[in-house]
């Protein structure tokens, strides 16, 4: 079935929204933690990557996966479960 040209826009006017506020929440989350990882020093058990005591990341390296960094928030899916008949369903 197609989609008439009203509907069309809102799909479109919809896509746009979206991606602006991706946009809006990678900027916010890239400038929060520049901002506070000069404000955190870990203790040495639990020291991560965003702590101002962290070490310092190797430059001109790659990920282990060989891919390229995660520039994105992550993408949350609905949790799976099982039915009593044995077969998965997604939440959602």
């Amino acid at each position: 079935m197609a989609q008439t040209l009203a509907q069309t826009k809102e799909t479109i006017k919809n896509l746009l929204k979206s991606q602006n506020q991706q946009k809006a929440l990678n900027d916010f989350v890239k400038q929060f933690r520049k901002d506070y990882k000069d404000k955190t020093k870990c203790s040495k058990t639990y020291v991560i990557p965003d702590c101002s005591n962290a070490p310092k990341a190797k430059t001109g390296t790659t990920p282990a996966s060989g891919g390229s960094p995660q520039t994105q928030a992550p993408q949350t899916q609905a949790p799976q479960t099982t039915t009593s008949t044995g077969t998965t369903t997604s939440g959602g």
